[in-house]
C-alpha cells in the first residue's frame, strides 16, 4: 500500500527488517550502511504521511518506532566484478561472436 501511493518510501521501508511489535506498535530496524534509507523515512513529513498510511491501513493509529541496527552484519556484495580473472579486450572479442563479424564484415581490426 505504501509502494503504490508513496513509491521511495515503501521501498525504504521494505529493505528494514522488523524487529517486534504490539498490538498497536511495529518497530523496524535499518543496517548502518542504510543510514540514507532511515533519514529519510524519519524526516517528520515522511514519517507523517507513512503513519497516515499505516493508520488507513489497519483502522487505527498505529506507532512506528524506526531505529539504527548497528551491530547487523554488514554483507558487502560486488556486482560488477564477480569474476576475479582480468580480461582483455581481445578476450571479450573472441567471447562475442557478433563483434567478430563485424570486424569481419568491416574489415576491422581491434587498436590496442
Amino acid at each position: 500500500m505504501i509502494i503504490k501511493d508513496r513509491p521511495h518510501l515503501g521501498s525504504f521501508i521494505s529493505i528494514a527488517h522488523l524487529s517486534g511489535c504490539t498490538e498497536n506498535s511495529v518497530e523496524l530496524k535499518f543496517a548502518n550502511s542504510q543510514r540514507f534509507q532511515y533519514n529519510e523515512v524519519t524526516k517528520k513529513q515522511n514519517l507523517d504521511e507513512i503513519q497516515r498510511l499505516f493508520r488507513e491501513f489497519a483502522g487505527f493509529p498505529v506507532e512506528l518506532k524506526f531505529s539504527l541496527d548497528m551491530k547487523a552484519e554488514e554483507v558487502e556484495q560486488n556486482y560488477i566484478n564477480q569474476n576475479p580473472k582480468r580480461s582483455t579486450i581481445n578476450d571479450e572479442i573472441e567471447n562475442e561472436p557478433i563483434i567478430q563479424s563485424i570486424i569481419e564484415i568491416f574489415d576491422g581490426e581491434v587498436l590496442q
